[in-house]
């Protein structure tokens, strides 16, 4: 009778534990160790194509130019090393994770670059609803083209995939391999109008695996590797692209002040 009573007592229910608990409890871990993946990147593609939409918008900007370099990402922005400012769509991140000086200083030589200039935090509206609000800030500065750029960087172990703004755990489960893409994107704008004279990109990745990311440091080290390899290959094709708009807009404009000059009168009109 009592044997009976006792088999029908419900058994609890045992629920299988994720394989990153489970080795946590199994090395003894009070708690695991999370490195936190970087925010989105700012759509420059969309920016490009809204711009290329508007039959209104034309260029403007004269040639040589001063040129405004600014990096711009998603609302909320922060990375390991950095935090990205303004309230709104958009974000600027003033702090240099993975460009240098020299990198900026080399624009100096492109053709038909007047000079670069800074995008002060001073002209920097507290919010960012439009990409216009860059522009407006560029303006402050009496830039007459804003090269704004940014990075879609993403965090692979094995064949998962980990979004923006996710935790990832260190130190268990080592052996498993991991890897960082980005990618740079960047475009020209005439800070007048709006108008978009053209893109560039560069992508790059860097292999690691989860034996080495012991710590949060070690896996952003993966993370700025991938970055400057994506920010010089963006610059090297931005180099580019500036080239063929100095080539063609620089040319338009000398044209254009040649034929607004009275042509020189000849011999017997004199």
């Amino acid at each position: 009778m009592y044997c009976c009573r006792f088999m029908r007592l419900q058994m609890p229910i045992l629920r299988p534990f994720p394989a990153v608990v489970v080795a946590c409890a199994v090395l003894g871990l009070h708690g695991c160790v999370t490195y936190l993946t970087p925010g989105e990147g700012a759509p420059m593609r969309t920016i490009a194509d809204a711009a290329s939409d508007d039959a209104e918008r034309l260029p403007e900007a004269p040639f040589p130019a001063s040129v405004a370099v600014v990096r711009v990402q998603a609302a909320d922005y922060r990375s390991f090393g950095a935090e990205g400012i303004g309230d709104g769509n958009y974000s600027v991140v003033y702090l240099h994770e993975v460009e240098t000086p020299g990198d900026f200083d080399a624009i100096d030589d492109w053709p038909q670059v007047l000079g670069i200039v800074p995008l002060s935090r001073l002209t920097l509206p507290a919010t960012l609803k439009t990409f216009h609000d860059l522009l407006v800030a560029a303006s402050g500065v009496q830039a007459d083209i804003l090269f704004a750029y940014t990075f879609d960087t993403r965090f692979h172990i094995e064949n998962d995939t980990f979004p923006p703004e996710k935790e990832i755990t260190l130190g268990v489960l080592p052996g498993r391999q991991a890897h960082v893409t980005s990618t740079a994107s960047a475009l020209f704008a005439d800070v007048r109008t709006g108008y978009v004279y053209g893109l560039a990109e560069g992508s790059a990745s860097e292999y690691s695996s989860m034996t080495k990311w012991t710590k949060p440091s070690d896996a952003d080290a993966t993370r700025l590797k991938a970055e400057r390899g994506a920010f010089v290959a963006m610059m090297g094709d931005a180099k580019r692209t500036w080239a063929r708009i100095a080539a063609q807009y620089g040319l338009s404009l000398l044209e254009e002040t040649h034929e607004s000059r009275p042509a020189p009168l000849a011999a017997n009109q004199r």
